[in-house]
């Protein structure tokens, strides 16, 4: 999965490193759909001419190390800026994990900051999500694609506008295992009591007659 991101941003990011080679913030949204979740990973990438302003929104006490808490702090204000709806309804995001670049890094043009995001939005049967991106800081390229984690899910159609900030995916949850498989256990109830019943029968003593 690693291997098939990376070759999307490589294709997405040749025109864009043409046009824009050090003056941009790239940031790519790999949204990944589960039966019962939603994963948000967003990398931000900053060209060398804008990475001095992207790193005083990181490294707030500029002490040159960006730390777990100024990550922390950096993922909040972000998330003031995105958003993430499925049926209408918005999804409450939880920081999960993040990976931070060093300060020379980003300095170069080539420290990635990732950030992934959970939610467990209420999804059954056919349904669509919209994801926005309204953050930035410095001027900014945007990428969105969509993953599906199971085979149950099935994605219908995928738009997004001109910038790419604002991501809509329509997609289908297949009818889960468990209720499949729940009736047939149902079905077991019976069976064993009537099992349970016979086996009583049998070995309870016979009365005898005089």
């Amino acid at each position: 999965m690693n291997l098939i991101r990376r070759l999307i941003l490589l294709g997405w990011l040749l025109p864009v490193a043409v046009a824009h080679p050090a003056d941009m913030l790239v940031q790519a949204a790999y949204i990944t759909i589960s039966p019962t979740a939603i994963r948000l990973e967003l990398d931000q990438t900053a060209g060398e001419l804008v990475a001095k302003d992207f790193l005083a929104q990181l490294d707030l006490n500029q002490n040159v190390v960006i730390s777990p808490e100024e990550v922390k702090q950096f993922s909040s204000r972000v998330l003031e800026q995105i958003g993430l709806e499925v049926n209408n309804q918005p999804v409450n995001l939880q920081l999960e994990s993040s990976q931070i670049p060093t300060v020379a890094q980003v300095k170069l043009g080539g420290g990635q900051l990732q950030l992934v995001f959970m939610g467990t939005p209420r999804a059954v049967g056919q349904n669509q999500f919209v994801f926005k991106n309204g953050y930035a800081p410095v001027k900014s390229a945007y990428l969105a694609n969509v993953f599906v984690q199971s085979g149950e899910i099935k994605i219908i159609s995928q738009q997004r506008d001109q910038t790419q900030q604002t991501f809509t995916v329509a997609y289908t949850i297949a009818q889960s295992v468990l209720p499949r498989v729940f009736p047939w256990w149902l079905g077991l109830i019976p069976i064993f009591g009537i099992l349970a019943w016979w086996f009583a029968r049998v070995r309870s003593p016979k009365a005898v007659q005089v």
